[in-house]
């Protein structure tokens, strides 16, 4: 009697031993079939998502033709930008180059191919206009004011004929909040209004840029900077 209760609870303990060994097998399929519904799901989210945003830039360009057919220049001021305190003797393809990475490392361009339409630079070398291939670009490169080139960190704005009122119906005015330049070498020259925006004044006359950044260097790195200087001494 012993041994036949003894055998029982082994046959006992055999079949539960395998009922969970099949259950431990069958667990980690069930993950997997739902994770591979959730990135079906998330594959035709993004198909579903992707198939508005080219209707909508085919609207865009709707209206876009509209407004050149009537005045072309309110069009082109929208898509130029201005880069100013470029290094002396500074090339346009040097410009075209460092923008094209930029563009396409950032997620900044909408469609293959490149993105940078034309680059002019002054005659004194000291400033020059982009031309970008579409007005969303040309705001979302925005994003890149204070990009580092060379040892100087670019200005990037508006030309002085844009028209942000003409320019509404183009396209977004600002960069798309997607446009990732965290990798970026950067340092804005426009200075928000947030919490961690300080004043250092009392400065040298003869102070530059480059001396007060060195003179504020041992607190961390600089996210964004701008000298004003006074308009009476320079």
């Amino acid at each position: 009697g012993a041994g036949s209760r003894c055998s029982g609870m082994e046959r006992e303990a055999a079949s539960s031993g395998a009922a969970a060994a099949q259950q431990q097998q069958q667990q980690p399929d069930h993950q997997l079939r739902h994770l591979q519904q959730q990135l079906r799901q998330r594959d035709e989210t993004i198909h579903v998502l992707q198939g508005r945003l080219e209707h909508f830039r085919a609207w865009l360009l709707g209206v876009q033709a509209q407004v050149s057919a009537q005045d072309p220049q309110i069009i082109k001021n929208a898509r130029r930008l201005y880069v100013g305190g470029i290094p002396e003797g500074t090339k346009e393809e040097e410009l075209r180059s460092l923008f094209e990475a930029a563009m396409a490392s950032t997620g900044a361009a909408v469609a293959p191919g490149p993105s940078i339409g034309c680059v002019k630079v002054s005659a004194d070398r000291s400033y020059a206009f982009l031309e970008l291939r579409s007005v969303e670009e040309a705001s979302n490169a925005m994003a890149f004011d204070g990009i580092l080139f060379g040892d100087v960190n670019l200005k990037i704005r508006r030309p002085s004929n844009y028209n942000p009122e003409e320019a509404a119906p183009l396209g977004p005015a600002t960069p798309d909040p997607s446009v990732c330049t965290a990798h970026l070498p950067m340092c804005k020259t426009v200075v928000e209004d947030t919490w961690d925006k300080i004043f250092v004044g009392g400065l040298p006359c003869n102070y530059g840029d480059e001396q007060v950044k060195e003179l504020l260097a041992p607190y961390g790195p600089l996210k964004s900077f701008n000298l004003v200087m006074d308009k009476n001494t320079g």
